[in-house]
């Protein structure tokens, strides 16, 4: 729980982002499917406004690797602040 004036942060794969799917199960290294949901920014900033947290900064960051394409706006970063 935060007091009123505290700050929370989190940072995501944003489920909106050009070719990307929301859902995805995936192997892991040893062999287990996985299963990874990725979050869509306005969702997650509506239920945070439900919980009494107010959107005062929010970033988007691009994927670059070598020999693959750009991902554009792939990682989200949002801060909120306790009403």
């Amino acid at each position: 729980m935060l007091k009123p004036g505290g700050v929370f942060f989190t940072s995501y794969t944003n489920g909106c982002a050009q070719g990307e799917s929301r859902h995805k199960f995936l192997f892991s290294s040893t062999g287990h499917i996985k299963y990874f949901s990725q979050f869509d920014p306005e969702g997650i900033a509506h239920l945070a406004n439900i919980a009494g947290l107010s959107l005062i900064s929010e970033s988007f960051t691009d994927m670059k690797r070598p020999n693959a394409p750009l991902k554009k706006r792939l990682f989200v970063s949002q801060f909120y602040k306790k009403r």
